[in-house]
């Protein structure tokens, strides 16, 4: 370590690691930053209030993808899903797995699609609750 000596005190200073010379540090009284922080920067502009918005915004995003050797433009999360089939149909194992992961998900998530007979129940009850509303609204008229 090298010494200097403190022209103010007339003492030895020994200047190294954490210790800087007095002549490179901050004066008594005055600030580091003596501009201070511009006007308008109190947060960063880029920085997103969730995860979950950055992910639908980068979802959304339209990219280019290729397929067949072909380019096509689309919304990110439409050519990540083209991509992950094509690799499937390819015979990608890993891909084939998530590819059925998510349709096995997407239809548990889902509502059930009811059959003929349950829809003919459903349509008979509505029927029968439209005439009763309707006969009790309406009046018969004296002649």
């Amino acid at each position: 370590m090298s010494k200097r000596r403190n022209e103010e005190s007339g003492k030895d200073y020994e200047v190294g690691y954490a210790r800087p010379p007095k002549m490179s540090q901050f004066q008594k009284g005055q600030s580091g930053n003596p501009r201070g922080r511009q006007k308008g920067q109190t947060k960063s502009a880029s920085a997103p209030e969730t995860v979950s918005a950055l992910i639908s915004k980068e979802s959304a995003r339209i990219v280019r993808g290729t397929e067949n050797g072909r380019q096509f433009e689309g919304p990110a999360f439409q050519v990540i899903i083209r991509q992950l089939y094509n690799k499937a149909l390819n015979g990608n194992f890993p891909a084939i797995k998530q590819v059925l992961h998510i349709h096995e998900t997407s239809i548990s998530n889902s509502p059930a699609i009811p059959d003929s007979e349950d829809l003919a129940k459903m349509d008979a009850v509505q029927l029968m609750k439209l005439y009763t509303e309707f006969v009790s609204s309406t009046t018969p008229t004296p002649c």
